[in-house]
Parts: structure tokens; C-alpha cells; sequence
């Protein structure tokens, strides 16, 4: 029978050995990892680091410990700064429950076990999340916690939600959605007075799992009463700012290695862009110009491209090829000022009634933001979430309901403002230089068993 002991002794993590170095007696407590009974050492690993372990005291050998079990160690620092234990306790033994049809290999947390790269990168994780926090704290922002579950998603096209229900014991029965976005919750608090507000959390999306995208995500939104999108740009380039200043010595094994984010901003028109890599004017193109955008798209080689399909995904098939792999290659770049068919949010521009003021932020080629001057016209609001309904019921995707209370909220008075979308686990990726946000996440829906 194995004993499990419910406490054990510590003195320090073994990153704070050196303040003890004069004692004599000091306890570890963590995991024995390479093990070696016949040169009596093995590699004793905490949260905090791991430390090189001699055990030539034990004159009867290691006969009672196994690579892998979690143990209390008692001994001291020795001169090469290693650890000379003189006793050792099994807390948690390493029991070997492999079976033929078990692949531990694929679990997250055997990764993190195995792999102690890993395990730092989640504590930069954690480190970066409390930093984005506290920018927007010291700015003097009130977080909202906006709730997961609500009872209408968003209308884009090109997301879809995660459906559920609740059931009562009276067997009522509502249909919710997980959020694709805080938007309206946030936009109902600055109709209550709210003037400066930010969501830091997840946000969960169908059908998405790539390279830098997961069902379930982390992004913060913020929002500023008052400002239209030029503030949020600022925001973006003081936050990156931040970031870089506080973590990027602090966890310089990590950061990346070249010196893109400390280049100046560019600021450049989404129709500009257009031009400069697809040889067409987008001032040109309206709602119902999908036979112009076939034209376009078949003269690049995109010879799939149909006139039955929606003017925007026409669009994007030439963005997505030639345009997004271009951007932000070498410095941080905001994409500003798009059709009016492309944002059922966002104010149309005063000098352009064609386009509405919203931006998207690139960095190495990767999208991170996507910012709006906010629509506060109620009817104009309605009539376009309305268009987009009509246009989810004909692509045949799932029907979602219009959110009358935010129209409601809207009715009541919503003050001028500007809101953003940032997601958190991209613009780690970019910091730390990795590809895929999977490596930051401390698990993805592929790791869930």
C-alpha cells in the first residue's frame, strides 16, 4: 500500500537556493527527472527551475525512488551549486499506467511534463496577460466581465457561433450562444454611463482551428467614449510599447530576436493597398459589383472565383493571396478605412460615405486588431444587422436573432465612441517570434481528451 502524505516540508523553490547557501538542512520539494543509480544523481525540477542533484551519501543506493516521482529532498547547496541530498521522501510515486491503446504523447500536460521550454512559455503567458492588464488599469479603464454565454451572437458572415441551451426543471427550454464577441454587452455599458472600458477573456468561434486560430481564445476589447478610431490607434502602438518595456528583457530567451516592433508605425488605406498589389480601385466597388470582382480575381489566376458568391468573400480570396502576406513585414502596420460592405459596426467616414472608419492591425504579416469608429444610429444599425440576417439565411448558415435590447440600448443613447478587438494569443506569438498560437496556449481544443 502506498502512502500519500497530505503535507511535506519546503524551505525554498530551487531558484532561491543561493539565499540559503549557509545552511545545512534545507528541503526541496519536486519532481526527480533523470535519474542515474549508478553514478548515485539525478535533476530535481519545481516551478521554478530545476537543479542538479547528488545523492553519493546514500550508501544503500536509490533503492526506494523511480525516475519521475515527485519527492522532498533534504541536504544543501554545494560548491558547484548543485544539490547534495542526505535524505529523501516519496510523496507521489511515478506510477507507470501505460496500456497499448494509451498515447500520452498527444496530452498537453505530458508535454509540459517533458518539456520545460514549454512550461516557461506559459509563464510568459501568464506574465503577458497581467501586463495587458495592468496597461489598461494605470490608463484608468474599468474591466468588464462580460458573460460567455448570450442570447444573440453577432451577425458576420464569415463567424459562426457556438450554439447551446439552457433547460430549467420546469423543462423551459432557451436557446444561448458562447459570445463571438463582448461587442454588445461592452456597447450596452457605455450606453449606462460607462466611459472607459476594457474585456480581457475568451471568446469562442465554430470551425476555426489553424495555425493562429482556436475554437476558444483569448482577445481584449476596449472602448472609449468620446474618441473615434485614431485613439485606438494609439492605443495599440502605446500598448505594444508597454509590453516590449516590461517583458521583453525580463523574459529575453523568449522574445523574439529581430527589431521589427521597436520600427515606426505605418499608417496606409485599405484602398490604397488594393492598388498597390491588386491594380484596382476599391472606390469603385459597390455591394452588388460581384461580376467587376470575378473579372479581377480570374485576371490574378483566381480561376475558382464565381459571381455567386458574396461581394465580400470575393474580396477576400484577393486579400488573403496577395495582399495580407505583404503586411507588416517590416514595421507594425494599420490598414485603415473600408467599404461599407465590410463593416456592419462601424460609422461611415464623414469624407467618404462609401467607407466606414475601421482599421486592422498587422504585425509580421499576422492580423491582431480590428478597430471601429462605433455605429450609435439605431435604425441604420437594425437595417444593416438586418441585411446581414438576410444574407446568413440565403448562404444557408445558421439563423441568428437580432439583440433588440442593444437596439433598445442604442434608442436610449449611445455617446460617440471607439471600440477594438485584439487577440492576446496572436500578439504573443508575434512577440515571442513562435508560428502557431498552440504554443502558447496552455491547452487547444485538439489537446482535450
Amino acid at each position: 500500500m502506498i502512502n500519500y502524505p497530505s503535507r511535506s516540508k519546503r524551505t525554498c523553490l530551487i531558484t532561491d537556493l543561493i539565499k540559503y547557501k549557509s545552511q545545512k538542512n534545507l528541503f526541496l520539494c519536486g519532481r526527480l527527472f533523470d535519474l542515474n543509480e549508478k553514478k548515485k544523481t539525478g535533476t530535481l525540477r519545481d516551478i521554478s527551475g530545476s537543479v542538479h542533484v547528488d545523492f553519493f551519501q546514500f550508501e544503500k543506493g536509490l533503492t526506494n525512488v523511480n525516475r519521475g516521482d515527485i519527492v522532498q529532498l533534504n541536504g544543501y547547496l554545494n560548491k558547484k551549486k548543485g544539490f547534495t541530498a542526505r535524505g529523501l521522501k516519496v510523496l507521489v510515486p511515478w506510477k507507470d499506467l501505460y496500456r497499448p491503446e494509451t498515447n500520452l504523447k498527444n496530452s498537453r500536460w505530458y508535454q509540459l511534463l517533458k518539456n520545460q521550454n514549454q512550461v516557461e512559455m506559459l509563464k510568459f503567458r501568464s506574465d503577458f496577460l497581467q501586463t495587458v492588464r495592468r496597461f489598461f488599469l494605470e490608463l484608468g479603464f474599468i474591466e468588464i466581465d462580460a458573460p460567455s454565454l448570450i442570447p444573440a451572437a453577432g451577425m458576420e458572415l464569415h463567424i459562426e457561433p457556438f450554439v447551446t441551451n439552457f433547460r430549467s426543471k420546469t423543462g423551459e427550454s432557451r436557446q444561448y450562444f458562447l459570445h463571438t464577441s463582448p461587442e454588445f454587452t461592452m456597447k450596452k455599458m457605455l450606453v449606462a454611463g460607462f466611459e472607459k472600458i476594457f474585456y480581457l477573456g475568451h471568446t469562442f468561434r465554430n470551425g476555426e482551428l489553424a495555425g493562429l486560430h482556436s475554437p476558444e481564445f483569448s482577445m481584449i476589447e476596449w472602448y472609449r467614449a468620446y474618441q473615434d478610431y485614431t485613439a485606438l490607434m494609439n492605443d495599440c502602438r502605446e500598448l505594444v510599447n508597454f509590453i516590449e518595456l516590461k517583458l521583453a528583457r525580463k523574459w529575453q530567451k523568449i522574445w523574439r530576436k529581430d527589431e521589427l516592433l521597436k520600427q515606426k508605425w505605418e499608417i496606409v488605406s485599405l484602398a490604397q493597398l488594393m492598388k498597390k498589389y491588386c491594380r484596382f480601385d476599391l472606390k469603385n466597388i459597390g455591394p452588388e459589383d460581384n461580376e467587376k470582382m470575378v473579372k479581377i480575381a480570374r485576371s490574378k489566376g483566381l480561376k475558382n472565383a464565381d459571381k455567386s458568391w458574396p461581394i465580400d468573400d470575393l474580396f477576400f480570396i484577393l486579400f488573403l493571396e496577395f495582399v495580407e502576406p505583404e503586411l507588416g513585414k517590416t514595421a507594425p502596420l494599420i490598414v485603415k478605412d473600408y467599404p461599407i460592405w465590410m463593416a456592419s459596426l462601424a460609422k461611415r467616414a464623414q469624407n467618404n460615405p462609401n467607407f466606414v472608419e475601421r482599421f486592422e492591425l498587422y504585425i509580421d504579416t499576422v492580423e491582431l486588431a480590428n478597430a471601429f469608429t462605433e455605429l450609435n444610429d439605431p435604425e441604420e444599425q437594425y437595417l444593416r444587422l438586418s441585411e446581414e440576417q438576410k444574407q446568413r439565411r440565403k448562404l444557408g448558415r445558421f439563423e441568428i436573432p437580432i439583440d433588440t435590447d442593444f437596439i433598445h440600448a442604442l434608442q436610449t443613447g449611445m455617446p460617440p465612441a471607439a471600440g477594438i478587438a485584439l487577440g492576446l494569443d496572436r500578439l504573443m506569438m508575434v512577440c515571442s517570434g513562435q508560428n502557431r498560437i498552440a504554443e502558447l496556449l496552455p491547452y487547444s481544443v485538439g489537446d482535450i481528451s
